[in-house]
């Protein structure tokens, strides 16, 4: 009923199923939780995701500090970004921006610790994985989190199970 519904939002689809679990609680018997076991994996996905997000709002927050005091900042790859924009500063701006250069740096190490664990963790734990990371652009944090977060389980031989 949600998937063939015209009207799609958040707020619809959960009176949707909030009248069939109060109708008829069967026809949801299909929806499975996870396994408790793949509660700490996940965790490690969105925690990379967190820390993503943090590193290129304050890195999105220097660059528009150095635009307003005139100096724009060169297209850079972000691992190196802190380094970088360190030279670039102003005298009178580092006070201000260093703490968040040296923030960016810390969580710019946080994330490649959490990128080598969750490589780790997708090939040791979750072998399922190496099958979809044949697809070109899907890595470890992808098929790491479609294996966790699917219903669909694949099998080492890629059948369903």
């Amino acid at each position: 009923m949600i998937t063939h519904s015209n009207r799609k939002s958040d707020k619809v689809d959960a009176h949707i199923l909030a009248r069939l679990a109060r109708v008829n609680p069967k026809l949801l018997s299909p929806i499975t939780s996870r396994k408790k076991e793949s509660y700490p994996d996940i965790a490690q996905i969105r925690t990379l995701d967190l820390l993503v997000k943090s590193r290129t709002r304050l890195v999105n927050a220097v660059r528009e500090l150095m635009k307003t005091a005139g100096v724009r900042l060169a297209t850079t790859v972000t691992s190196t970004f802190a380094r970088k924009v360190a030279e670039m500063i102003p005298g009178e701006m580092k006070p201000s921006l260093m703490p968040l250069l040296e923030t960016i740096a810390h969580l710019t190490r946080q994330i490649y610790a959490f990128d080598v664990t969750i490589e780790r963790l997708a090939r040791k734990s979750y072998p399922e994985t190496n099958r979809l990371r044949q697809v070109h652009g899907v890595g470890a944090i992808t098929s790491l989190h479609f294996v966790l977060t699917s219903v669909i389980r694949i099998g080492s031989c890629g059948q369903e199970t």
